[in-house]
């Protein structure tokens, strides 16, 4: 009976592995169609450069040939019409006539509700006097109720300036004893900018993606002559007293058991001209995210970020880890995205092979999605149940291919990708917090992809240092789900007195917690 059982089992997996190539196929298909059609449509436009008239002119023959065309269908689509209703029972005839199931209505999308905490501002129209009395009955009439209609409505920005005044007080008879008021809190001693300004110029750059620039041209529309250059110095006074927050970020994130990490390029210019790749590394524990800057892709980038780290690493196969790994003793996981990229390159040359691995991949990560919600125990259950039988039927299916496939073509590349990460890529299942890919990190990195298409270039070294200062702290008020406005003008009005061995209640994190507890 067990026996009967397992074999049950293992048709069930076959078919839903065909099932799933089945469907990796059809999109594949309708994906070839489509570059098919684009290439044709390409292919004609340029042939009628080539070889077609100039001319936009309609000949007015083949016009007329044309309407006589539609004439004719509108003729026949009459025709048929009038065939259709007197062949129709007629409703006196006793025969039942067939009732005609009309198609449920698609549900619209509808408008969204306007969000309860905006702020609301009440305009109240009533009536003319003349329509406020009755006609009829001689007297006012009064009110019954009202009809309320929202609309969203932006108020400009408004760019003020703070004058603080300290008063100064003395003797009145022997003008001795004079005392002034409490300087006010600046974030800069004699600095111009205030908290607000200078988190609004932070957020506008490294969030919003805006050159300082195009934000100079904002301000002087507003009537204020801030500069870029100015606007750098607001950049660069911020970072300077944010700093020891982002290293308390990293030492949170570092701290966990477990951190996603990966690299992105950002050119750099060099002095007196011409400019260089360099990188900004990142680790996360999918709560907070940390960046470091570093002017080339080699081993000292992953070594000054993860230090003597010693828990899980989700990353790809750059080498460059592997020395900063071996220092604090961390262990690799693989990423499962990494090795679907491959196999879907390869079916453009090897569909059936590449299709089956893409099936079985894809299955993976159904189980991730339907343990999306549990917790770690009862997810590492559900992978021990579903995930680990398939894994063995990929091992199996890669060394089949192995043998099969060119080595230098796109799928023997791909299998031997998956091959040599193979105990790294099993990893994930023996733990229910470890992931099956490193797509934390890169969804962490694409805000700087964004972004370096509109900045373009790290002014300097020390500009990508500030950079990944401030990329740190904007990224995690985005994972925790901050206004990072809010969060980094508080900050900046409090750092410069916050005790330094309390620095962890500005994080982020602590700041969100510390909120989240007052309420």
């Amino acid at each position: 009976m067990s026996e009967l059982l397992e074999q049950l089992r293992g048709r069930e997996a076959e078919l839903s592995i065909a099932q799933e190539q089945v469907k990796v196929l059809r999109e594949h298909n309708a994906r070839l169609k489509s570059e098919n059609e684009d290439l044709k449509r390409r292919l004609d436009a340029y042939c009628h450069r080539l070889y077609g008239k100039r001319s936009e002119q309609v000949d007015p023959a083949q016009l007329a040939l044309a309407f006589a065309e539609l004439a004719k269908q509108d003729a026949a689509d009459a025709a048929a019409k009038e065939a259709e209703a007197e062949a129709a029972p007629e409703a006196d005839s006793g025969d039942p006539v067939p009732e005609v199931k009309k198609p449920a209505p698609r549900p619209g999308h509808g408008r969204a509700k306007i969000p309860e905490h905006l702020e609301r501002e009440r305009i109240e129209t009533r009536p003319s006097p003349e329509e406020c009395f009755c006609a009829g009955c001689k007297v006012e009439k009064v009110e019954i109720g009202t009809e309320v209609s929202e609309q969203y409505e932006v108020v400009p920005a408004v760019l003020k300036v703070i004058q603080h005044v300290r008063v100064k007080m003395a003797c009145p008879k022997c003008k001795e004893g004079v005392v002034i008021g409490p300087p006010a809190a600046k974030i800069v001693d004699k600095g111009l900018a205030g908290p607000g300004l200078v988190a609004q110029t932070i957020v506008a750059k490294f969030q919003d993606h805006l050159p300082l620039y195009r934000q100079a041209q904002i301000y002087a529309r507003m009537g204020a002559p801030l500069t870029d250059s100015t606007l750098l110095s607001f950049i660069n006074q911020g970072a300077a007293l944010l700093s020891p927050i982002a290293e308390a970020v990293f030492r949170e994130v570092l701290a966990g058991p477990f951190v996603h990490a990966d690299e992105t390029p950002v050119t750099m210019k060099l002095l007196p001209r011409g400019t260089k790749k360099a990188y900004l590394y990142t680790c996360t524990d999918r709560e907070q995210v940390g960046f470091r800057f570093a002017t080339g892709r080699s081993k000292e980038g992953p070594i000054e970020m993860l230090g003597t780290y010693s828990g899980f690493v989700h990353r790809d196969a750059y080498a460059g880890y592997i020395e900063a790994m071996k220092r604090g003793g961390a262990t690799w996981v693989a990423c499962w995205a990494h090795v679907r990229r491959g196999f879907h390159e390869a079916l453009k040359t090897d569909p059936e092979g590449a299709s089956k691995m893409l099936a079985m991949i894809q299955l993976l990560y159904r189980v991730e999605a339907d343990a999306r919600e549990l917790d770690d125990a009862a997810r590492q259950q559900a992978r021990a149940e579903r995930s680990v039988p398939l894994l063995e039927r990929i091992k199996t299916e890669l060394a089949e291919q192995a043998r099969t496939a060119l080595p230098s073509g796109a799928l023997g590349q791909a299998v031997a990708y998956a091959q040599n990460q193979w105990p790294a890529l099993i990893r994930y299942v023996e733990h229910g917090m470890l992931a099956i890919d490193n797509n934390a990190a890169e969804r962490a990195l694409r805000p700087i992809a964004v972004g370096r298409k509109n900045w373009l270039v790290a002014g300097s070294e020390e500009g990508g240092h500030r950079a990944a200062i401030l990329y740190t702290l904007v990224g995690s008020c985005k994972l925790l789900n901050i206004n990072p406005l809010e969060y980094l003008r508080d900050v900046l009005t409090r750092v410069s007195t916050h005790p330094s061995s309390r620095v962890a209640e500005l994080t982020p994190k602590g700041w969100k917690a510390a909120r989240t507890f007052v309420r």
